[in-house]
């Protein structure tokens, strides 16, 4: 099966993600460079988050143990 091209409805602005997690922008900006916001990706200077990358990450848990 092909990937298709993602769409802004796909995709979430870090302050997007802020207002989800109930966190501060700053924080989420933090996870990213961290490596623990999953589906994170940086444009230029812009972060955005594959917003069913998250949803998923949310749906069954935070925490990744490993």
């Amino acid at each position: 099966m092909a990937e298709r091209s993602l769409t802004r409805d796909d995709v979430l602005t870090a302050d997007e993600v802020a207002a989800m997690l109930h966190c501060s922008r700053r924080h989420v900006y933090n996870l990213a460079r961290r490596r623990e916001l999953p589906g994170a990706r940086q444009i230029g200077r812009s972060l955005v988050v594959v917003r069913p990358v998250l949803e998923t990450w949310l749906r069954t848990g935070r925490r990744s143990d490993g």
